[in-house]
């Protein structure tokens, strides 16, 4: 798994982050698709800058732009939070990124915040990121059929989850499948 280091969003960031979500890649797999403005990314910063948005990282590999992730708390549990994540820069796409952001996220999650649980919600359609978390294993909880409506068609949305206890266990089997390669 390659190495990816996750720093505090900078102002000097927006720009990328902003191209990368507007992208057709990533956007088709947001439940939002609409274009961000300028203003829209200055007042998400903002938000961030004050706290209001968890943990949210710029994430590089040697120097490099890979993508972003992010960590929130869920807004009716205490000790549960929601991820998310995506690879901006085309050139990371494979090669293990994915799975070291999030490998990082989980371990963060349970090892710094003490979670009891980290979930997420993806897209019926999305399935590399659907096999990454089921290859951590997080698990599925639920199943939101016509969860929305894009281009006259419905799209179903699926909600994954993982426990501590859970994690403890995948965590050293992804070690040492880590260390072995």
């Amino acid at each position: 798994m390659p190495k990816v280091a996750f720093r505090n969003i900078e102002y000097c960031d927006l720009e990328t982050i902003r191209m990368w979500r507007n992208s057709l890649d990533i956007a088709r797999n947001m439940f939002s698709t609409g274009t961000i403005t300028e203003e829209q990314q200055q007042l998400w910063y903002e938000s961030v800058c004050r706290g209001e948005r968890g943990y949210c990282w710029f994430v590089e590999s040697e120097g490099q732009p890979v993508g972003y992730a992010s960590l929130t708390r869920a807004e009716r549990a205490e000790d549960t939070y929601e991820f998310g994540l995506y690879i901006g820069n085309q050139k990371f796409i494979g090669g293990g990124y994915g799975s070291a952001i999030l490998f990082n996220i989980l371990e963060y999650g349970f090892a710094k915040l003490n979670a009891h649980k980290i979930i997420c919600e993806v897209l019926s359609f999305n399935t590399p990121a659907i096999k990454l978390y089921e290859r951590f294993g997080l698990q599925k909880q639920g199943y939101f059929k016509d969860f929305l409506k894009r281009d006259n068609e419905r799209i179903d949305c699926v909600s994954y989850a993982i426990f501590n206890e859970e994690w403890k266990q995948h965590r050293d089997i992804l070690n040492k499948y880590i260390c072995a390669h």
